[in-house]
């Protein structure tokens, strides 16, 4: 879909990668429009009123069929509910009903008709997903906010997020009615806010800053409530039991730089967040959310003293020989003062038995020395 787009934007030689779209939802908005004709010189400005019912006809059932869990439509059904749409809406494009399926079995391509089945779906679910959102509004977006942490809606809300990026109201529902409690809605609730402030990625300073500190915070929730179980029941800890202390801590610093690493995300506002808690803030927060928050700003900021700052707290000597491997694979050396650089080259050389010890066996036996900092 997306290469499609990009020959009918693209025509020419060079690509101007400003402008591309800035978010999935005014991709969509481009590759929609293109598929249902609006662009097409040869018709008139009447084919534009057609143009926005048809569009607002298609959300209407992506939402029907989405809200049902469907993935397909019959014929019948669709009829009826058709005729449903019309009785409260009386759009001119339904005064056919039959006409208007007859258009779309036509218009073969964002809508597909299964002559053998006798039904509709979405070329894609995605498209599904996206027709969905365009039927929400601020009147009834409080059933996306229900289903906030309900994988089978997570697209449709970004869609809806990107539909009008400059508002905040959304995700400031979310931050301030939302609070996970368990593991699997703390990692629902980290992937959808980060996703959805991506989407809405004009609104402003202090709802994105918020957003940040929310995240960073849920992020230090979830990472205790996963490690912390494991560590006062071993019995139980499953998967856990097998994970190297090593193994826990890029596995959780992988999940912090997915949740963060986006254009959309202002760099600016996110190191002053990180810098805050790295310097007053930093009381109750693990030492692996602390790891993680100061490696990303390095990695985005291409400067060594957020790590520096880290490894300043004296925590576990492992943290030494970290910092010491990431600033060599990031290329920092040159940031610090060759005393800094020396002392943490120094210690984790010293204690190097014990660090490659603990980092081979399970984490649930280590890293409970980190959990409050």
């Amino acid at each position: 879909m997306a290469l499609t787009l990009m020959a009918i934007l693209y025509k020419e030689d060079a690509i101007d990668l400003k402008e591309l779209p800035a978010n999935i939802t005014e991709l969509y908005n481009k590759f929609s429009d293109y598929y249902l004709d609006r662009w097409d010189a040869t018709k008139g400005l009447s084919a534009q009123y057609k143009f926005e019912e048809t569009k607002h006809i298609l959300a209407f059932i992506g939402q029907y069929m989405h809200v049902r869990g469907m993935r397909e439509i019959d014929i019948p059904q669709l009829s009826g509910f058709l005729q449903e749409i019309y009785d409260k809406f009386s759009y001119d494009e339904l005064t056919d009903i039959q006409g208007f399926i007859e258009k779309l079995k036509n218009r073969n391509c964002l809508f597909i008709y299964n002559e053998t089945s006798n039904t509709f779906c979405f070329n894609n679910l995605s498209f599904q997903e996206y027709f969905a959102s365009i039927f929400y509004d601020d009147s009834n977006e409080q059933e996306l906010v229900d289903n906030i942490y309900n994988d089978w809606w997570a697209n449709v809300i970004v869609f809806y997020n990107g539909k009008s990026p400059k508002r905040s109201v959304f995700i400031e529902k979310i931050l301030t009615s939302r609070v996970p409690t368990d593991t699997s809605t703390m990692y629902r609730h980290l992937q959808i806010v980060s996703k959805c402030v991506q989407a809405a990625h004009l609104i402003s300073n202090d709802v994105e800053k918020r957003t940040i500190e929310n995240l960073i915070n849920t992020f230090d929730s979830f990472y205790k409530c996963t490690i912390l179980p494991a560590i006062e029941n071993p019995a139980n800890a499953g998967l856990l039991r097998s994970l190297s202390t090593l193994d826990m801590i890029l596995q959780a610093r992988n999940i912090f730089c997915q949740i963060f690493q986006s254009k959309h995300i202002n760099q600016e506002i996110f190191s002053s967040v990180g810098m805050n808690i790295l310097l007053k803030s930093t009381f109750g927060y693990s030492d692996v959310t602390l790891y993680c928050l100061s490696y990303h700003l390095s990695d985005i900021t291409n400067d060594g003293m957020f790590l520096q700052y880290f490894i300043d707290k004296k925590l576990n000597t492992r943290w030494d020989r970290i910092v010491y491997k990431d600033i060599d694979h990031m290329r920092l050396k040159a940031m610090l003062s060759p005393n800094i650089y020396n002392r943490i080259k120094r210690k984790q050389r010293q204690n190097k038995i014990y660090i490659d010890k603990q980092f081979k066996e399970p984490a649930i036996l280590h890293l409970s020395d980190g959990l409050k900092v």
